[in-house]
């Protein structure tokens, strides 16, 4: 696979994910960026906890950075985390890493 193959192949893939998810948006003081689709990433790990309290079917997805590479990955993470999202139903990951979000020069 060359390069833009597998840049198209990261896109869709993270596409999807967005796609296939029903997301509860942050409120602005709450929210990582207001640039889609980082708008859906809750930045205050507390108003994203208390949601997760009082709504325990959601399904919750963590922003995670590994050796500076981003990745989606399903449940509360706390080591590296950088945003979660939530969902009111459930978005499969096709891979054990997750969803790759960015990586270096990925202009993304």
């Amino acid at each position: 696979m060359n390069n833009h193959e597998e840049y198209q192949n990261w896109i869709e893939k993270r596409t999807s994910f967005f796609d296939a998810g029903e997301w509860i948006l942050p409120s602005v003081k709450d929210r990582w960026s207001n640039r889609e689709p980082a708008n859906f990433a809750w930045d205050n790990f507390d108003a994203a906890e208390r949601l997760i309290s009082k709504n325990p079917a959601y399904y919750v997805y963590t922003l995670v950075e590994d050796n500076n590479t981003a990745w989606i990955r399903k449940g509360f993470h706390y080591n590296n985390r950088q945003a979660y999202f939530i969902s009111k139903r459930e978005v499969p990951l096709y891979d054990e890493k997750g969803i790759l979000y960015w990586k270096p020069g990925s202009f993304l």
